[in-house]
Order: structure tokens, then C-alpha cells, then sequence
């Protein structure tokens, strides 16, 4: 009986000991998704992007290409810290509808 406790004890302690790294993995995520809006905004008024920069964004735009959702998330998202662009691009998608 003092076993089964013991490696009851133990599986929670490991269990308590995982809990902080999988929010701050969480919480480097979200920053990592939440940060296109600002690099975005300033990137228009450096000029055309580095190469760090497309790759730092190429898995954000991956994830966009292939889940709708996440397109539409990100669409608000981002028009939230650059209007005009977004505004942009959805009145291109009106004019030139993807074919179906």
C-alpha cells in the first residue's frame, strides 16, 4: 500500500514539474503568433523585408496557407495593426476569387 502511494507521489511531482514549462511553452507561442502584427507594421516603413524576416514568418504563413481558421484569425489580426493592407487584400480576393 505505501508503494502505490509513493509512486503516486511521484507521478505528481513529475506532473507539477511539467506544468511550467508547457505554459511557458504556451505563453513563447502566443508570442510567437501575436508578434506578425507588430513586425508587419514596421516592416512597411523600412521597405522591402530581410531574409530573417521571411523566415522568423514562414511557418505562420505555412499554418495560414493550410487552415482557414487560423487564416481568418490572423487577416483580423493583423488588420488590427495595419488596416490598409488587409483592406487591400480583401478587396483583391473580391475581384480575383480563388477558383473552386
Amino acid at each position: 500500500m505505501e508503494e502505490v502511494t509513493k509512486n503516486e507521489a511521484e507521478a505528481e511531482s513529475r506532473r507539477v514539474r511539467i506544468l511550467p514549462w508547457f505554459a511557458g511553452l504556451l505563453v513563447v507561442a502566443a508570442v510567437y503568433v501575436l508578434s506578425i502584427g507588430p513586425l508587419i507594421r514596421l516592416n512597411k516603413s523600412y521597405g522591402p523585408p530581410s531574409p530573417l524576416l521571411v523566415a522568423y514568418v514562414e511557418p505562420l504563413r505555412i499554418l495560414t496557407q493550410h487552415n482557414e481558421t487560423f487564416q481568418r484569425f490572423m487577416m483580423w489580426y493583423v488588420g488590427l495593426w495595419n488596416p490598409d493592407e488587409v483592406g487591400a487584400r480583401e478587396r483583391a480576393k473580391v475581384v480575383n476569387p480563388k477558383p473552386q
